[in-house]
């Protein structure tokens, strides 16, 4: 594999209020569907190998409206869905801290070791997103990839592929419709593109 494009997708009216959305399955709005043509547009010319999308609306949405000026198999990958937020789903930050408090500190202080309240940790998200990554490697030892997922996610794979532990997840924001690329050479990973949406 050579390049790998990560998507997160569309704005949706959870995302547009800041909502902790994980496994609430919303589609896109009207903004959200009018980005990603835009970015569809800015990526027509390239030559994209396949496209892999969390089985989400809002991902999936995306990735469909992607794919319209490829001829590139579209699947759908349960291991890029975003965290589990449990009972803080649908929640902004502002509500889960006055919900829980001393347990909002934890999850941004004690990140690897923190499991959401009836959901998941970060580190089982990773072993989830890498396992599914490992699978699409051995399908695609070359050319361009491109997964449509969510937040989460993508900054697990720059945490893996920059070698980077945990505690970087916070350091870093990615932007609905925001394309992330990571260039693969000669057993090397660089970032080239991070949380670019200049096309919007």
């Amino acid at each position: 594999m050579q390049r790998l494009f990560l998507i997160r997708h569309g704005e949706t009216d959870g995302t547009a209020k800041r909502k902790f959305m994980g496994k609430v399955d919303m589609p896109l709005n009207k903004k959200g569907r009018r980005d990603a043509g835009l970015l569809a547009d800015r990526l027509k010319d390239e030559k994209i190998t396949a496209f892999y999308t969390s089985p989400l609306k809002r991902t999936l949405e995306t990735a469909k409206i992607l794919k319209q000026f490829h001829n590139a198999p579209l699947k759908k990958q349960k291991a890029f869905e975003e965290i589990r937020f449990g009972k803080w789903e649908g929640l902004t930050l502002d509500e889960i801290y006055k919900k829980d408090k001393t347990l909002c500190r934890r999850w941004f202080t004690d990140l690897e070791n923190f499991t959401m309240p009836r959901g998941e940790s970060v580190k089982a998200m990773q072993d989830r997103v890498i396992k599914g990554w490992k699978a699409i490697l051995s399908r695609h030892p070359k050319g361009t990839v491109a997964i449509v997922t969510h937040g989460g996610p993508i900054r697990i794979f720059l945490c893996y592929f920059l070698s980077l532990d945990l505690s970087f997840f916070w350091k870093v924001r990615f932007d609905t419709v925001s394309l992330t690329i990571l260039t693969f050479s000669k057993g090397s990973t660089t970032l080239t593109l991070l949380n670019d949406t200049c096309h919007k």
